[in-house]
């Protein structure tokens, strides 16, 4: 007790000492927005100026943004701390004009109408918060208490898990009762009153997470090793089979399928991965510690790993697959002591130029990347599509990279290369991209203020269109202003248009966006604690984010106060609805229900409800339309994988609902491969799927001959698809790919980088917020573009195609 009190004393003298009002020291960070001789030359006009102003105890008590609102208004927050220097209050920023950046007290923040969150502590030497208030917009508090496991309350005990390495990536976990006192527990009740507890140790790693669900304790343990790495994490569904006195191993079949196992070797670094529903993943480290090789279970099957390799600043140069048979160990023992290193001889064309000097596995090497530094010899030197490339280029750019080369993974003849060139201060200028699957060639080109904010962008697309961007900014680097001009190359360069301008509010939120010549525009609102409320499109498209107490309609339905969604009111194209949320006590979404805008206790007929395992898969789902029950799905799973899904509804579906098709009545009806992918689903009658080396789809085989192939470069983005329908169907066996020659129609699209193809003629060119529409006309050239601007709701999803 007397230590205890003496430590006290300490504190509270300190406070004397430093006493919380005291604002005597400021630092302040000035931003050129333009070219000076002389710092001493900076003013308001050509600096975005930050204070920030300490107490003396060098405490941050408020970051003031000069200038920052649109209308020159400071920006300031606050924070506010008690005698012991413990944070009791963070004031939200607020503008405050005329003040030309001088501090500003705590008294204007509480006159005004500034978001305010507030936390209190418990009276000891640990400050613990015990409550904590305006996390969330709607008035709850959090609440903490803290203590040790006991076996007073269930909900306080805990099992001891030992595990014990009997192999790789193997092990057996003896399951005790954790002895009362050995942990500490933190219980977190939130605004809404669902409670989570989290298990530590004494020297602080967390050994149990637990939620207090409807249907009892979701709890995920976290085993470490005697060297105190993380070998397994034991979710919700596999815990529950935990029981005092047994033993375990992380191969069982309720450990494999819901479990997570790492293993590591002597150096600490991290050799295998297995993941719930796949076979184990293996990892190579060359001497630097470097990822040399790995293989996951599919790669396994075929004898083949995936290699990267390095330069000597240790920059990845080459990535590809080869084949080895040998086993993991094997393979590590050869590196474990040998730097992967190659350098860049424009000779070897099957390493794109670089030297073999750090021969990987036992056959050939496929490459599929490639990645180029320093210099631009990589041009001159390599068949790989480098004749679009300009002949003079910079030579500042040390340092830097200057190229990469993708392959198409399931097309190795084709890909792509692109060259990077820079300015003077190494930001990206120019992109130059040849991509020889398609036949498109580009270029895109950055312009920059002084700052570094890009002004414009200029699109190239070789023999087709220039599209370029200019962009304008407000005195706080807020984009303002975007103008875009399309060039048909048999035309002359007409002048730049406008595309969008934007508004902001006093906080620097965005308020409101107009595009297409002022034709379209769209207001946002927001709730006191910054987060989004309202987007309006006037006559079009309205949604209105419901929290808390904040919702408009007069009924009586579950109200969230820990940020979660009550109800979103939507006006679209002249319809009004509102559909109301309900969660469970693990914040799972289970009810969505639809309701008239007008007559708020009405239910339109349209809703659905969820129910889930303990690992948040949905097991039941129900469906309304029209009033009617029209699904009522019951799916089954092996560990997270779903196995089977049964429709047992009444199916009443209109030409317009996508209701789910229960096409099979099979034990199995849903397969997967040794990596967790699905590669047939019977009630999607696709009957086989085939995956890439990145585990992409490359091929979906359905069951009357119809297929889609995709085409991804070996970065994973989309390079194209081709899909096939048969004009008379066929019959194809299950986990089998047809090629007939059939009469058939295909249909292919093609991407690259924003031009998009279908079919082999231009479709349309992307850019941020929309596209442009393209088609030639009969003497085949190119006409003017049509021009779309999309209109999102709260999620990004595309709600309105607008016509410019």
């Amino acid at each position: 007790m007397r230590t205890r009190a003496v430590f006290l004393s300490i504190l509270i003298f300190l406070s004397v000492v430093f006493p919380a009002g005291a604002q005597e020291n400021s630092v302040m960070i000035r931003t050129f927005t333009s070219a000076v001789q002389d710092p001493s030359q900076g003013s308001d006009e050509n600096t975005i100026t930050v204070v920030g102003y300490y107490d003396t105890a060098g405490r941050l008590r408020q970051t003031l943004r000069k200038g920052f609102a649109p209308d020159g208004s400071d920006l300031v927050d606050y924070i506010d701390y008690d005698a012991l220097g413990r944070k009791i209050a963070e004031y939200d920023p607020i503008p405050v004009t005329g003040n030309n950046g001088r501090f500003v007290e705590k008294s204007v923040f509480q006159q005004g109408s500034a978001w305010k969150r507030e936390y209190d502590y418990a009276l000891s030497a640990q400050n613990r918060m015990t409550s904590a208030a305006g996390l969330h917009y709607g008035g709850g508090n959090i609440a903490c208490k803290y203590g040790l496991n006991s076996d007073v309350s269930t909900e306080y005990t805990l099992h001891s898990l030992i595990p014990v390495s009997v192999g790789f990536c193997r092990y057996r976990i003896s399951c005790t009762p954790a002895k009362t006192g050995n942990f500490h527990v933190t219980e977190i009740r939130d605004e809404d009153g669902k409670r989570s507890l989290r298990f530590t140790a004494p020297d602080g790693k967390t050994v149990l997470e637990r939620v207090i669900a409807n249907d009892g304790f979701h709890d995920t343990y976290y085993l470490y090793d005697a060297l105190e790495r993380l070998v397994g994490v034991i979710p919700p569904e596999a815990a529950s089979v935990l029981s005092d006195g047994s033993t375990y191993y992380s191969d069982d079949q309720v450990m494999a399928y819901y479990g997570y196992w790492y293993a590591y070797d002597h150096r600490n670094l991290k050799t295998g991965v297995k993941l719930p529903g796949a076979e184990i993943h293996y990892i190579v480290y060359d001497g630097e510690g470097r990822q040399i090789l790995r293989q996951d279970g599919n790669l396994r099957k075929r004898g083949a790993w995936m290699f990267l390799k390095y330069d000597r600043l240790g920059r990845p140069v080459l990535q590809g697959i080869v084949e080895d048979t040998r086993d993991r160990a094997a393979i590590a023992a050869i590196w474990e002591d040998r730097a992967v290193t190659e350098t860049f001889s424009g000779e070897d064309f099957f390493c794109v130029g670089y030297t073999d000097d750090c021969k990987l596995g036992q056959g050939e090497y496929s490459v599929i990347s490639a990645w180029f530094y320093d210099t631009y010899d990589f041009t001159g030197q390599l068949p790989i599509g480098t004749d679009y490339f300009p002949t003079e280029l910079p030579e500042n750019t040390r340092g830097l990279q200057t190229g990469m080369y993708e392959a198409v993974l399931n097309r190795p003849e084709t890909g792509r290369t692109t060259l990077f060139t820079y300015d003077d201060k190494s930001r990206l200028k120019e992109t130059y991209r040849s991509d020889f699957s398609s036949g498109n060639n580009s270029r895109h080109a950055l312009h920059y203020d002084f700052q570094g904010l890009v002004t414009g962008e200029d699109n190239r697309y070789e023999g087709i269109a220039n599209v370029n961007f200019r962009y304008i900014y407000d005195h706080a680097g807020r984009k303002t202003a975007t103008r875009y001009q399309y060039i048909n190359p048999k035309l002359t360069s007409p002048d730049f248009l406008p595309l969008s301008s934007m508004q902001y509010d006093s906080y620097g939120r965005l308020r409101s966006e107009r595009a297409l010549h002022d034709s379209i525009t769209v207001n946002y609102d927001y709730y006191p604690d910054g987060t989004l409320k309202q987007i309006d499109n006037p006559g079009c498209f309205s949604e209105l984010l419901c929290k808390s107490s904040a919702v408009t309609t007069p009924y009586t339905k579950q109200r969230c106060l820990n940020g979660n969604i009550n109800d979103i009111r939507i006006s679209q194209m002249g319809r009004s609805y509102f559909w109301h949320y309900e969660y469970d006590l693990a914040d799972r979404l289970t009810l969505g229900m639809m309701y008239d805008a007008e007559a708020f206790n009405r239910q339109s007929g349209e809703g659905e409800r969820f129910a889930y395992d303990k690992m948040g898969n949905i097991t039941l789902l129900l469906r309304r339309h029209n009033g009617a029950d029209v699904d009522c799905l019951n799916t089954v799973y092996r560990g997270n994988q779903i196995q089977r899904t049964g429709n047992v509804g009444g199916g009443n579906y209109d030409y317009d609902f996508p209701g789910y098709t229960d096409a099979a009545d099979e034990e199995t009806e849903v397969a997967y491969d040794a990596n967790g992918n699905e590669i047939f689903n019977l009630d999607k009658e696709i009957v086989a799927i085939r995956y890439n080396v990145l585990n992409l789809p490359d091929t979906i085989q359905f069951s009357n001959g119809n297929r889609i192939v995709n085409y991804y470069f070996a970065g994973g983005e989309k390079s194209g698809s081709v899909s096939r329908t048969y004009l008379t169907p066929l019959s194809v066996p299950l986990d089998e790919v047809t090629d007939s020659k059939d009469p058939h129609k295909d249909v292919s699209e093609s991407k690259a980088g924003n031009l998009v193809c279908k079919n082999g003629s231009l479709s349309h060119i992307l850019f941020d917020g929309g596209y442009f529409s393209l088609s030639r006309n009969y003497g085949g050239s190119m006409t003017n573009p049509k021009i779309y601007t999309y209109i999102r709701d709260h999620l990004g999803s595309i709600r309105l195609v607008c016509e410019g």
